[in-house]
This record gives C-alpha cells, sequence and structure tokens, in this order.
C-alpha cells in the first residue's frame, strides 16, 4: 500500500508539478505514474496521453494548481537529472550521454514524430482492425470445428496460432490504436485479453506501462528479468535468494542450451500471474484503476478457463485431453517469446539511471 501522504515531483513541458496521493492514487495508468519521479515525463506523457483530450485537459489544471515554486527545490531537481548511475555490467550498455545531448535527441524526436501525425500514419486503420479481428477470430472457430471434425492435433496447432495472433491484436486495443474511442478500445481488449487468451488486461497494462516508461531499464522493466530460470546480466545472479532459487543457480551456466526450449513457458507464466493477479494483492487494493476492472477481470478469467476445461472435457481420453493441452498451450507460448526474446532480451539493456532526462519547451 502507497502512503497516504506520498508526494513525488516530475517535470512535464518545461515545469515541475508536486503530485500527492490525490492524483497519484486515481491515477488511469496504475503505479507507472511513479517512474518518473524526480524526472522530466513530458516525452513519456505525450507518447502515453496521445488523443486522449481529457489526459491533457487535467495536465493544464495541474500546471495551474501543482506548479512547484521554490527555486531552492527547483535547483535540486534539477542538478538530479544530471546524475547517472556509474553501474558497470556486462550486457549493460554504457549510457553517457549528456543532458543537452538527450535535450536535442528528444527534441529532434518531437519534431520526426510530429511530422508523421502530420503525414497521417498514426492515424486509426479501423477497417484493417476489423478485417484482422474477424480472421483471427476465424481461425479461433476453425479450432473448434477441427475439433469437431475429429482433426484433434491439427485443431491443437490452430488454436496455438490464434492465441498468438490474438495476443497482438489485443496489444493494439490495449495501446487504443483500432479507434479513437477509448472505452471500446478496453472492452475489445477485455473480450480478447481475459476472455480468449486468459491474459489478465490490468496485470499487461501495469507490466507493459513500464516497460515503455523505462524500456530495459535494469529494475525497472520487468520484461527483462527472467531470474530464477535465466539471468540476462550478471547482477541477476544477486536476486537468487530461496532455498529453490540456489538450486536453479546450478543450471543458470547452461542456460544457453535450454533458453530455446523454455520459450513456451511464457504463456505458462503469464496466464499464471495473470491469475494471482484478480486474487487479492497491494496493487489491487492501492490503486482506483485496478479495483473498478477487477470484478470482470476475474470474470473473463474464469469463462476463459471454463470453456478450455470444456473443450478438453469433449475429448475422448485422457491422453489425447493432455496433448492438445500442451501443443496448444506451449506453441502460443513459443510464438509470442520468440517475438518478445529478439525484440527485448537480445538488444541493449541500460543502468537504472535517473529515467530518461531533460526536455524544456520554450
Amino acid at each position: 500500500m502507497g502512503d497516504s501522504d506520498e508526494i513525488i515531483h516530475t517535470k512535464i513541458d518545461g515545469k515541475w508539478l508536486r503530485l500527492t496521493s490525490d492524483i497519484i492514487i486515481p491515477h488511469p495508468g496504475g503505479p507507472v505514474i511513479r517512474q518518473y519521479a524526480n524526472a522530466d515525463a513530458t516525452h513519456v506523457f505525450r507518447g502515453f496521453h496521445e488523443g486522449s483530450s481529457q489526459a491533457f485537459k487535467q495536465l493544464e489544471v495541474l500546471k495551474k494548481t501543482r506548479v512547484v515554486t521554490d527555486k531552492d527545490l527547483i535547483a535540486r531537481l534539477e542538478a538530479n537529472l544530471a546524475i547517472r548511475d556509474d553501474e558497470k555490467d556486462i550486457n549493460v550498455s554504457t549510457y553517457d550521454v549528456s543532458v543537452e545531448e538527450e535535450k536535442r535527441m528528444v527534441q529532434n524526436f518531437e519534431k520526426l514524430r510530429q511530422k508523421i501525425i502530420d503525414y497521417g500514419l498514426m492515424d486509426s486503420q479501423p477497417f484493417y482492425y476489423v478485417f484482422k479481428t474477424s480472421t483471427t477470430l476465424g481461425l479461433l472457430f476453425l479450432a473448434f470445428y477441427l475439433q469437431y471434425i475429429d482433426y484433434v492435433y491439427t485443431s491443437a496447432i490452430v488454436l496455438g496460432l490464434a492465441w498468438q495472433q490474438f495476443g497482438w491484436i489485443t496489444h493494439e486495443y490495449c495501446h487504443h490504436q483500432p479507434s479513437k474511442n477509448r472505452r471500446m478500445n478496453n472492452i475489445f481488449s477485455l473480450i480478447f485479453g481475459n476472455v480468449v487468451q486468459g491474459y489478465s488486461i490490468d496485470w499487461w497494462k501495469d507490466k507493459h506501462n513500464t516497460h515503455h516508461a523505462a524500456t530495459n531499464v535494469v529494475e525497472h522493466d520487468g520484461d527483462i528479468d527472467l531470474s530464477p530460470l535465466f539471468a540476462l546480466i550478471p547482477s541477476d545472479l544477486f536476486k537468487y535468494k530461496a532455498e529453490l532459487e540456489h538450486f536453479l543457480l546450478k543450471f543458470i551456466p547452461y542456460q544457453h542450451l535450454y533458453f530455446t526450449l523454455s520459450l513456451p513457458l511464457l504463456r505458462v507464466s503469464w496466464v499464471s500471474q495473470s491469475i494471482q493477479w484478480v486474487l487479492p494483492n497491494d496493487k489491487l487494493k492501492e490503486f482506483a484503476i485496478y479495483q473498478k476492472n477487477h470484478r470482470m477481470e476475474a470474470w473473463g478469467l474464469f469463462i476463459h478457463w471454463s470453456w478450455v476445461f470444456f473443450q478438453l472435457y469433449c475429448l475422448p481420453d485422457w491422453s489425447t485431453r493432455i496433448s492438445y493441452f500442451l501443443i496448444s498451450q506451449s506453441l502460443a507460448g513459443f510464438l509470442i517469446a520468440h517475438v518478445v526474446t529478439f525484440n527485448h532480451n537480445s538488444v541493449d539493456k541500460y543502468p537504472g539511471l535517473i529515467l530518461i532526462g531533460y526536455l524544456n519547451k520554450t
């Protein structure tokens, strides 16, 4: 649970804002807002809230009511932006970009981003998403039909593929790409995430928002923390505390041999964490957005596993049921995990900096 007197300072559009618990706890994005305590959040704010007029209206209110005016505090906060972590680790890139270089990079990126918006490349493409959603639903029902006509193992393969495709479609709905109607996007996210795949959308957003706010930053981005099965950087080895983890530590020197074979376990990890998420937990109790969605989240997961087990019940014997379950679940996990591996785990990691720098628009 968060401190009822919690205070963080974050900089947006050149102004330091004092955010207290009455702003932090109701935040629609949950705890990701804390990632930018004592840091400049201009760029990430615009990236997260593009298309949300309500978010920008609320920002204008904050600029009028929550601006830091204490010059000594502002000086300390500004000085803090230049601090860099001296942590050195194998597989962790050196981050030696100066504050002024950061400023120029972000300004240039903003110019490029505005050109992309002006060209219409960020406009929603509803007809594409209608087509993609329809064809992926077609895959799902094809899997049901194949099982019905006794092409059991072909059905399991098609079901695994459908779950993988729904993973990326749900990703787009969660990012509010298919439509400007955010409520509709959220409804489809819940259907395609919780009901179709068995993934908690709030759990995923909590993880994924942090990933976007602190991409590949060690100790912040959970997507690159794969302990205790894998260690992507040497400092990961110091996380092994429990007796079982110490036992697993003996296998880490051979992770290059079993890494690919372990990719199907991604689905096991995600569905188990989703189930844990809908059970009572501190984040669920603390943040209003998670409390609001909790009942629908739980019902979505219940429906998902009800029809999965009903499918298995319809199969003729236990051998077929176990085979069908393992093929569909493992294939879905592998197909998603190999993409995640190439786009996240195999690229540069960064030390735990004061998060992404400095932008002072004039």
